[in-house]
């Protein structure tokens, strides 16, 4: 019982030690506190901020502005009070995303430096967009370009990406129908258009000089067989550009050209050609001999018609060959008549 007793004596003066010393911190820090300027008490509430204790920060505030406890008070006060600081602040160490920054003050006056720790800084990031679809949503990928550290965020479902894949004409009995079907997720709809004309097509046609005379043309349609009757006018002739010789000029007879219609092949507006006359042209046939004769002739070069013939006397004509010969024959009479005698 009396070891009970003493225990519970030993641990009520313990946590009456603890208040006492807990009192004396609180009115320690709450009265120094109170005592710093405007400036010091700034810094104080950064430290804190920072993770420091109370404790530790009013040491390091005490240590960066030379600030001392008087003897036996709670009072702090500044062993430099008549000297105000102005500071000239530099960053010295930027900060990033993964590490926070320096920035350093300095007194332009007593030369006294003091070091302050800047916040990390935000993330880089860049955007790399992916546009959603039918099936999947939409996203965004924030990726830092300092860390590397990345997020995504969602949008939504994109809409169907429809192609016209089908095409069906319409007829005089159906409507037109297209067909478009989803590239991603292959959903599809028809669409119906208007129906369409009547495919009519030439069954007959009565007998006429398409050129010249009227006629008749009778057209069914291939898909329901409506029919009508239409009349077809003369179209007229269709000439060519240029002349058509129908027959050639020889020597002696004249010729014809005209215009010829394409489609029926009638001749329009003809013309004579004009004859174009012999050309002479003077050949011997046959030379003259001694005792015979020549022939000459006149014959067209483009026809090859003799024009007219001459005869070539021999070189020595006929009767003057055969008078030599009834000469010679006289002679040798009389000679022979004489002899014999």
């Amino acid at each position: 019982m009396k070891m009970r007793v003493l225990k519970k004596r030993k641990w009520l003066l313990g946590v009456a030690v603890l208040l006492t010393f807990a009192s004396v911190t609180w009115i320690l820090l709450s009265t120094s506190v109170n005592s710093l300027t405007r400036e010091e008490n700034d810094r104080f509430c950064e430290l804190m901020d920072q993770g420091y204790s109370p404790e530790e920060a009013q040491k390091k505030v005490m240590e960066e502005f030379g600030i001392v406890l008087d003897s036996g008070s709670t009072n702090i006060h500044s062993n430099v009070s008549t000297h105000t600081h102005t500071w000239v602040t530099t960053v010295t160490k930027e900060a990033t995303c993964t590490e926070q920054g320096e920035q350093t003050s300095t007194c332009s006056g007593c030369g006294e430096t003091k070091v302050k720790t800047t916040p990390k800084a935000e993330h880089t990031y860049t955007v790399a967009s992916t546009p959603g679809t039918c099936l999947e949503a939409a996203k965004e990928v924030y990726t830092c370009a300092v860390c590397g550290h990345s997020y995504t965020e969602k949008g939504k479902k994109g809409e169907h990406d429809y192609q016209l894949t089908n095409a069906e004409p319409g007829t005089c009995q159906t409507p037109a129908k297209k067909t478009y079907t989803c590239s991603v997720c292959g959903d599809s709809y028809v669409e119906e258009g208007e129906l369409g004309e009547h495919d009519y097509q030439l069954i007959s046609e009565s007998e006429h000089d398409a050129c010249t005379e009227s006629g008749e043309a009778i057209y069914s349609c291939s898909v329901c067989g409506d029919t009508y009757t239409e009349t077809v006018e003369p179209l007229g002739h269709e000439l060519e550009t240029t002349e058509t010789v129908l027959q050639e000029a020889t020597c002696t007879e004249d010729g014809k050209k005209a215009y010829l219609c394409s489609r029926c092949g009638v001749e329009v507006d003809p013309e004579v050609i004009p004859a174009t006359g012999h050309n002479p042209q003077y050949k011997v046939v046959k030379e003259a001999g001694l005792f015979t004769k020549g022939e000459t002739q006149t014959l067209c070069t483009v026809c090859g018609e003799v024009l007219s013939a001459e005869v070539l006397p021999a070189v020595i004509p006929l009767w003057a060959v055969i008078a030599g010969v009834v000469g010679v024959c006289a002679v040798g009479g009389i000679i022979i008549v004489l002899v014999i005698k």
